[in-house]
C-alpha cells in the first residue's frame, strides 16, 4: 500500500488544493470535470469496503469512504469560480418549445431494450399551473401507463405493471418537487427494480427518494413508445388537452442504468447540445419527431 498511498496522496493534493476567487478562470478547462470524474472512480474502486484501504488524506479526513464526498466539494469550488464556461460549453443547444395546450403538440420516439434501471434526465422552463402535465411517457402494448413523469401539484414518477396494485405501483411525491417557477430546472429520475427505488434530481440535488414496492424484480418491458409532453392512453396515442405540458424543453435524455449522483451534478451546470446522450433515448431523437405545432429553437438556458 506504500506506492498506492503516495500515488493518491499526490493525487488529492492537486484535487482538494483550490485556487482562490482571485486566480483567473483559465485554469478551469473543459476537460477537468472529465478528469475528476475519472478520480472519483479510481477512489471508489481503490478504497472499496472490502479492501479496507486507508489513507491520510488532506482536509482531516482518513477515510476514504468520504472521498467522493470530497471531490463533489472541489468541483463545487471550480464551477463556482467559473461560471461563464457554462455558457461558453452550450450555444448549439436547441429546445422545444410548446406554448398551448393541445392534443397534437409533443415528440415522439420508438423503441427501448427491456430495462432493470433507468434513469431519465431533462432540463424544462415552464409557468404552467392548469391541468395535469406530463413531461415524459413510455407505453408498451398492455401497458400505456408504464412510466410517465408528471405533476399532479408535485413532481412524480409513476412505474405500473401488469396486475399491478394502483396504491403500491405509483410513487406519489411527497417530496413537494414544485418546477413551474418560470425558470429553468434541470430534473433527473432514476429507478431500478433491485428494491424497487427511485430517486428525484432537482438542479443537480437529490431532492427525494423512495420505493415503489410493487416494481421490485420486474423490468420494464422493450420495444416502445416515448412521448415528451403528453400521456399516452393508447400506444403513440389517446392524448388529452388537460395532460399535455407547455413550455421550453431541452437536453431530454434516457439511460438503462442508474446515473450516479455526481453525473447528474454536472449534468445540470448547463445544457450543452442537450447534455450527454444517453444510450436508450437522445435529445435528437426527440427532436426529429416533434409534431404539432411544436417548435425547434436555441435553447435560453445557455443564455
Amino acid at each position: 500500500m506504500t506506492i498506492t498511498n503516495s500515488v493518491l496522496t499526490f493525487v488529492f493534493f492537486l484535487t482538494f488544493v483550490l485556487p482562490t476567487s482571485s486566480q483567473s478562470c483559465n485554469i478551469c478547462q473543459s476537460s477537468f470535470f472529465d478528469e475528476l470524474k475519472i478520480k472519483s472512480d479510481a477512489a471508489t474502486l481503490l478504497c472499496s469496503p472490502n479492501k479496507a484501504a486507508y489513507i491520510k488524506l488532506p482536509l482531516g479526513k482518513s477515510c476514504c469512504e468520504s472521498l467522493t464526498t470530497e471531490l463533489e466539494k472541489s468541483w463545487y469550488s471550480y464551477n463556482k469560480l467559473c461560471p461563464a464556461i457554462r455558457n461558453k460549453q452550450c450555444p448549439r443547444a436547441k429546445s422545444m418549445t410548446i406554448t398551448r395546450q393541445s392534443t397534437v403538440d409533443y415528440a415522439i420516439s420508438q423503441g427501448a431494450p427491456s430495462m432493470n434501471e433507468v434513469t431519465m434526465c431533462f432540463w424544462v422552463k415552464t409557468k404552467q399551473v392548469t391541468g395535469y402535465p406530463h413531461y415524459i411517457s413510455y407505453a408498451v402494448q398492455g401497458a400505456t401507463n408504464q412510466i410517465y413523469v408528471a405533476t399532479y401539484k408535485y413532481l412524480r414518477l409513476s412505474i405500473w405493471h401488469h396486475n399491478s396494485n394502483f396504491g403500491n405501483s405509483l410513487s406519489l411525491s411527497s417530496h413537494n418537487i414544485t418546477i413551474n417557477d418560470g425558470l429553468w430546472h434541470h430534473i433527473c429520475i432514476t429507478w431500478q427494480a433491485n428494491g424497487g427505488r427511485y430517486s428525484f434530481f432537482k438542479d443537480g440535488n437529490e431532492v427525494g427518494s423512495g420505493t415503489i414496492a410493487d416494481s421490485v424484480g420486474k423490468p420494464i418491458p422493450g420495444q416502445g413508445t416515448w412521448v415528451l409532453g403528453q400521456d399516452q392512453d393508447s400506444v403513440g396515442g389517446g392524448f388529452q388537452r388537460h395532460q399535455s405540458a407547455t413550455g421550453e424543453f431541452s437536453g431530454v435524455n434516457v439511460w438503462d442504468k442508474v446515473l450516479s449522483s455526481f453525473e447528474i451534478l454536472k449534468m445540470s451546470t448547463n445544457c450543452k447540445a442537450g447534455g450527454p446522450a444517453g444510450n436508450v433515448k437522445t435529445w435528437a431523437d426527440f427532436l426529429s419527431g416533434i409534431k404539432g405545432n411544436a417548435k425547434i429553437e436555441k435553447a435560453t438556458c445557455c443564455q
